[in-house]
This record gives C-alpha cells, sequence and structure tokens, in this order.
C-alpha cells in the first residue's frame, strides 16, 4: 500500500522526467540479470490451493546483479511454505555452492498482532560478480487457498531483465480460463487443454524502455501478458469474496463503532455522514498501510478485533466503515482496486486478486449518487476522489449489484481549482514584494487538510512559503502569513495568504528588466520545454484533472504592446489561457490551466493534433518573457 503523504500543494511535476533525447526499447546490453533458464511448474488443487517449483539460472550481467545476489532475498508468511532444494554460483565453470548454513530463515520485524507473521530467506551467493551466473532451484506452496476455490495468476515481465529462455507449466484440478496480450509475439502459449497450460518463450526479449520519461506507464495493449484464473465472470469472483466480508460487515458493531454512528445520525447529507464516519475511525484505528493476510487468508478480521487492537489494514478499515454505513441506513459495500498514482493497468484481464492491492467503500445513495470511499486516508472527502484510486476499475463485493467490475472516475477539474492570486511591487532594480492569495478547491485541497495534525505551526509556514515561491525566502524577508490551523480531517476549501520580499527577481535585457512569463510550476509547461522525448514509447502522465489560475498584478509598471503576450490553446488533454493587459499604471497577467486527462497516450503523440499543440506552445507560449519600460 501506498502510505498518504504530504503531497505538495501544487502538485509539482517538475522534476518526475528524465531530461532524455533517446527513448528506445531495451537491448540484452542494457540489461542487469539474463535468465540463462526459468522453468516454473504450478500446481493447482481443487479448493485453490498451489504448489510451484522454480528453477532458474541466471546470468549477472552488470554491477547491479551483484547487489541482489550477494544477498539475495525470497518472502513468504506463516500460511506458506518455502525450500531451497539447490543454490550455486558458476565462475568460469567453477561450481561454488552456497552454504546452506548462511542461508538465513528469519521473520520480518514490526508485524502487528493477530496477523500472519512474514518470513524472510536470505541467501548469500559466493562470488556473485559479473559474468558469474547463479543457480536456484526453490519450491514453494501454500497451507490452505486463500480463497477457497479460486486461484489466478498474472504473468509479466519486469524491468532490467532480459528473458532468453522461459518454460511455465500451469497443471490444474479446476478448468482454468486463459487470456494473452502478446503483440509482439515473444510468446509461444498451448491452451488446447482447460487443466494444463504451456507457456513458452518465441524469442528473446525485454520488457523495458531506456531513457524515457520516469512518470510514464506502459500501455498495456504493448506490453507482454497472461492472465490465468478458475473463473471467467467478475461476478462470481464478487459473489465468492462478498460472502465473508459482508459476514463481517454485519457483526454486532463494538461499542465504539457505535458512538460513531450515533454521531453519523446527527449529520443531514449523506456526504456529512460518510465524512464523519470515517474521519473518527481514522481518530480511533491505526492505519498499518498494508494488505496484510490472517491464516493466508485475504478477509478483514472481526469487527471487534480491530476495535479492541486499535489497528488495521485496508480491509479492516474498509470493513468497519461499511459496517457503521449500513447501520446508519446507507448501502454501502467494500471493494478492491489497485492503488496507486502512476499504475499499468492491464487491459481488461480475467478475474483474480491479483488485479488488486487495496481495499476501499463504494456508497450508493438512494438517489444514484455514487461514492468512493478510502477510509486509510488521513482526510475525508466524500464528495472528491483520491487520485490514488482515481481512474481505475473497481471489484465491489456486493453479489446484489449486477455490474461489480466497476470504473472510479475522476474530479472534476472545472471544480478542482488551485487559485494563486499575487500582487506585486517592484521595490527597487534587485528586489520586489509579493503578497500572495492562494484558494484550494475540491480535491486540491485532499492532501493539505488536517497537515497541523501532524506539523508545527511553524514547519507549516516554512512549507507553504517554499512551495509558493521558487526562490529561497530568508527569514527576515517573511513579512505576513495567514495560513489555517489545518486540524480538521474533513476536506473543505483551503484559503491562505502570504507576504514576503524576494531579492534578484529579474533577468537583465539591454531594453530593461524582464521577467519569464512561466506558469505555475505545477503547470503543464515543464513537460514540453524539451520533454518527452520525440521517440517515448510510454502514455505520459501529466497528473489529475485540475483547474491552476495564477493572477500576478505588477503595480506601478508599464510595458509596450503587452497585448500581444496573450496566449490560447485547446487540446483533447489541456486547454491554456494567457491574457496579459495594462491596466492603467498596473499591468495584470492571468495564465489558466484546465487539465482535462491524466493521460498522453503514446499513441496521442503520433497524432498531428499532438504535434501541431508542442509547436505552438514551445514557439509562442514557452518562449513569452515581459519587458518593463524603463
Amino acid at each position: 500500500m501506498l502510505h498518504m503523504r504530504f503531497l505538495i500543494l501544487f502538485s509539482i511535476i517538475f522534476g518526475l522526467f528524465s531530461n532524455s533525447l533517446f527513448a528506445r526499447w531495451a537491448t540484452r546490453d542494457d540489461m542487469e540479470i539474463e535468465y540463462e533458464e526459468y522453468k516454473h511448474i504450478l500446481n493447482i488443487d481443487e479448493d485453490g490451493s498451489y504448489r510451484i517449483e522454480k528453477t532458474q539460472k541466471i546470468n549477472l550481467l552488470r554491477e547491479g546483479a551483484r547487489e541482489i545476489f550477494a544477498h539475495y532475498v525470497m518472502y513468504y508468511n506463516a500460511n506458506e511454505e518455502l525450500d531451497i532444494i539447490d543454490a550455486y554460483t558458476i565462475v568460469n565453470g567453477e561450481k561454488y555452492s552456497v552454504d546452506k548454513n548462511l542461508i538465513e530463515r528469519k521473520p520480518l520485524a514490526s508485524e502487528a498482532h493477530g496477523f500472519d507473521q512474514r518470513y524472510q530467506v536470505s541467501i548469500p551467493f559466493p562470488r556473485a560478480e559479473v559474468g558469474a551466473s547463479v543457480y536456484l532451484k526453490s519450491t514453494f506452496s501454500s497451507r490452505t487457498a486463500p480463497v477457497k476455490g479460486h486461484y489466478s495468476f498474472l504473468i509479466s515481465f519486469g524491468s532490467n531483465r532480459w528473458w532468453k529462455d522461459l518454460d511455465v507449466e500451469i497443471y490444474s484440478k479446476k478448468p482454468l480460463y486463459i487470456k494473452e496480450n502478446n503483440p509482439n509475439k515473444f510468446l509461444k502459449i498451448d491452451k488446447k487443454n482447460q487443466k494444463f497450460i504451456k507457456i513458452k518463450l518465441a524469442k528473446p526479449f525485454a520488457e523495458s524502455i531506456v531513457n524515457d520519461v520516469v512518470a510514464g506507464a506502459l500501455n498495456s495493449k504493448y506490453s507482454t501478458w497472461v492472465s490465468i484464473s478458475t473463473y471467467n465472470s467478475w461476478n462470481e469472483v464478487s459473489k465468492l469474496l462478498s460472502e465473508k466480508y459482508n459476514a463481517v460487515a454485519k457483526q454486532k458493531l463494538p461499542v465504539e463503532f457505535q458512538e460513531i454512528a450515533k454521531l453519523a445520525l446527527n449529520e443531514k447529507s449523506d456526504t456529512a455522514k460518510i465524512n464523519l464516519v470515517t474521519s473518527e475511525l481514522q481518530n480511533y484505528i491505526q492505519y498499518l498501510g498494508d494488505w496484510k493476510t490472517v491464516e493466508g487468508r485475504f478477509f478483514p478480521r472481526d469487527l471487534d478485533v480491530v476495535s479492541n487492537t486499535h489497528y488495521g489494514d485496508c480491509k479492516d478499515f474498509a470493513t468497519s466503515t461499511v459496517a457503521i454505513l449500513n447501520k446508519i441506513g446507507l448501502d454501502a459495500s467494500i471493494a478492491l482496486v489497485e492503488r496507486g498514482e502512476i499504475i499499468n493497468e492491464y487491459n481488461d484481464p480475467l478475474p483474480g486478486l491479483a488485479n488488486f492491492n487495496h481495499a476501499i467503500v463504494y456508497v450508493k445513495s438512494k438517489t444514484g449518487k455514487e461514492y468512493w470511499i478510502d477510509p486509510t486516508n488521513i482526510t475525508s472527502n466524500a464528495d472528491g476522489i483520491f487520485d490514488d484510486i482515481a481512474n481505475r476499475y473497481a471489484l465491489v463485493l456486493n453479489s446484489k449489484i449486477k455490474n461489480p467490475y466497476r470504473f472510479i472516475g475522476m474530479s472534476n477539474y472545472k471544480t478542482t481549482k488551485n487559485i494563486h492570486d499575487e500582487t506585486i511591487s517592484i521595490l527597487g532594480e534587485e528586489e520586489m514584494r509579493k503578497r500572495v492569495k492562494v484558494s484550494l478547491t475540491n480535491e486540491a485541497a485532499n492532501y493539505v487538510a488536517a497537515r497541523g495534525l501532524y506539523n508545527s505551526k511553524q514547519a507549516l509556514e516554512d512549507r507553504f512559503y517554499q512551495l509558493i515561491e521558487p526562490m529561497y525566502i530568508y527569514q527576515e524577508d517573511k513579512i505576513f502569513n495567514s495560513i489555517p490551523e489545518l486540524k480538521s480531517r474533513i476536506v473543505e476549501d483551503i484559503n491562505f495568504e502570504l507576504e514576503y520580499k524576494i531579492h534578484t527577481p529579474f533577468f537583465k535585457t539591454n531594453l530593461g528588466n524582464a521577467v519569464a512569463l512561466k506558469p505555475p510550476s505545477s503547470s503543464l509547461y515543464y513537460f514540453f520545454s524539451g520533454f518527452p522525448p520525440s521517440d517515448s514509447v510510454l502514455d505520459l502522465f501529466i497528473g489529475y484533472p485540475r483547474t491552476y489560475i495564477k493572477k500576478r498584478t505588477f503595480l506601478d509598471i508599464n510595458a509596450k504592446d503587452i497585448h500581444k503576450l496573450n496566449f490560447s490553446l485547446r487540446s483533447p488533454w489541456f486547454n491554456l489561457y494567457r491574457n496579459c493587459k495594462q491596466d492603467g499604471t498596473n499591468i495584470i497577467i492571468e495564465d489558466k490551466i484546465e487539465r482535462i486527462k491524466p493521460y498522453i497516450t503514446y499513441d496521442d503523440r503520433q497524432t498531428s493534433i499532438y504535434k501541431d499543440m508542442i509547436y505552438r506552445m514551445r514557439t509562442t507560449y514557452d518562449s513569452a518573457v515581459l519587458i518593463f519600460d524603463k
């Protein structure tokens, strides 16, 4: 799971990109390791339990591989068994066996009581050096099925691996469904028998990209993957899981949960009721931060156990929230989702738990309005959608819903705003004074609300100055600030104000002092000032829908023909507007950016619309400079 963090006010994206000019698909020479031999035999029992036998011979191609295999680590939990059958290194034809007395098997620290204990096995391969090969044979099995009667398996290919060999054999006592995405014909798949599937390598490959943008994802239609499941219907999987989840949600509420329910009943709207429940639950229960299992199973603990221990994982939070909301008359269900701000969702995979890593809450009101709630967040905003669960599919665990595999929408860029209003006084050739008013509305306030519960007043003040002004502000130059306490978990629009002085803020030109008309640091400007590489193959993540407005009023300053700097651009992904005018003795410049979609896909970037847009931005918008009259 992703931990909640203090995301910056303007969702700064500068620095997320690699300033690359030569993005390309990787070759063997780029890789750290090569699979000389990779054999994976999977046996699935009738109840969904499994046993895996894996044989690997791996060539260490670069220094990064040395770091991995000098102290190779494997993980498992108490419901599983992991055995190391054989392990050795081959250097110049000589075999160096791993001393089995040096193989460490120990529990991981900081595990919470009541969940499965997790273990790690560390294997110190001798002489793990570049040019060597390591051989590892192991078996991995479950004592019981994580979800009785169900098994799912998603085969994908990680970065920094060159696949020279692949041999996967799957034997199942239950019929299997299979869906493949094999655009480059890297795999040969034998799926004639529903109880036996064989996957071989058709040709060596690496599914890695060199020198591409960091904030991007490979579109699943261009990646190689195989999805396998004992079910081909999301309704069947929802029904299978919902029985046990809902059995917990229907348990008698602990006393503390009853108190939260009573408080929520005093609220008038569904939104207010949900916000109160999730905020009070956050005050009472500590989030553990990841998806933990009990006896190897993906189900929540009993409500009284969660209440008594005062902590829980996402399943516990979601189920507790659903139990309270149902108690006060709302139609709430647990839902499963893949959490993360930048994700590479697989295009319509078969139903399975491999598609999810997080539990949230789905609520449908009597008017038909849908709410997607993540109660593990430190703040509550039922009317909004947190970015790390937006724009993807979730599985609602409710057998009464006709279509439980549902799409989660995104924030509305028209109502989710970051407004930045500056009044600027020029104090001389080397100094200016700024008074800045900032307003954050709807989802734009999600990650700022409640920060006063975590940071001191001084720490908040320092952070706000850093985020508002890219230039360094000395303590003696901070004149005034009005920052709210930010001690409520319930998200509301946030307004604050800062006043300060900055030194050497101008560019020097032969016509006078100048300022570059850069939009806010959160803007799309940084994406197109040299980014992304022309041969980038990833879908470019540009951030979730928002409207950014930056208004700058320069007092007692004149400039000629300022209207020539006006700019307007509309596209399927974002809209840009710049309006410049002389208002008496003042100059007013307003930039507005409407970010409509979170991604500009690889396919988008092959279109003439995109190419024309980039040309206009770089030749007109990007290069604008305001020169003051002397």
